[in-house]
């Protein structure tokens, strides 16, 4: 200003250590191991605690950004007692899709208090008032899976609605995966066969949560005609074993189809 530089006056913050003993909310993020594999669930856990003495109105939860990870929400859990406060657990399995080193930032739940102030006419008014308690971050370790793309337990199966038809008649094939792990990284099957029309429905991913894992299932549908006999190739299915510690791949059998008249 004028050619004079100008500046306000500092202003100190200090911050002392939270007393955790008598807070009436706790908000805590805890996993279930720091260091995994890529595309391994890892069980994320949000335990909120409020004080029973507390007249809380509303809850709202923020939870921190997923950046590189997919996210499923977990089995839900009510409500429950513990001492002096309610608690509540909200599960996430997070599947991490970068190797690298990362952290989540504190997750956020908004209470909302209610209060008797009086107005302007001395008359008493019920308001809500807003808190938010936040989290711990979390860090984690991603290191990279090489040679597959899922991790988990898988197993592949195929079936047929007839292995006889007559020529231009229809085959329905169907493959189906079921086990636990990252179920939405499986990629949609292409079959090939010489002389054969293919017409292939878009898979369909179904996925349940249980106490520490993701239960599911993937399934495709085809639809094969052809005026001549013709064979249905296996298919393969390349995945990392979290019991033996190893990638491993498994393989459909092949399926011969007769086509009469063709």
């Amino acid at each position: 200003v004028d050619n004079k530089e100008v500046k306000t006056n500092p202003l100190h913050v200090e911050v002392i250590k939270a007393d955790l003993k008598n807070r009436k909310f706790l908000l805590e993020m805890k996993i279930s191991k720091n260091e995994v594999m890529q595309f391994e669930a890892i069980k994320l856990e949000f335990i909120f605690k409020r004080d029973i003495t507390q007249d809380v109105v509303d809850l709202r939860f923020l939870p921190p950004k997923f950046d590189n990870f997919w996210v499923k929400e977990g089995k839900k859990q009510k409500p429950y007692q513990e001492n002096n406060f309610i608690v509540h657990k909200m599960t996430y399995f997070i599947y991490p899709q970068k190797s690298g080193n990362f952290e989540l930032n504190p997750a956020r739940v908004d209470v909302g208090l209610a209060s008797q102030q009086r107005d302007i006419f001395g008359l008493l008014r019920r308001q809500l008032n807003w808190k938010s308690v936040f989290s711990n971050p979390l860090k984690i370790t991603v290191k990279p899976l090489v040679g597959a793309k899922l991790y988990g337990h898988f197993d592949i199966e195929t079936k047929v609605d007839k292995k006889k038809i007559k020529a231009n008649e229809a085959v329905n094939f169907e493959v189906k995966i079921k086990g636990n792990g990252n179920f939405d990284d499986i990629d949609e099957f292409d079959l090939k066969i010489d002389g054969a029309n293919i017409y292939k429905d878009k898979p369909i991913v179904k996925t349940t949560p249980l106490e520490d894992k993701i239960k599911g299932e993937f399934s495709q549908k085809f639809s094969i005609n052809s005026d001549k006999d013709f064979t249905i190739p296996p298919l393969k299915l390349t995945y990392y074993d979290r019991d033996l510690k190893r990638v491993v791949t498994k393989k459909t059998k092949a399926v011969n189809i007769v086509v009469k008249g063709g």
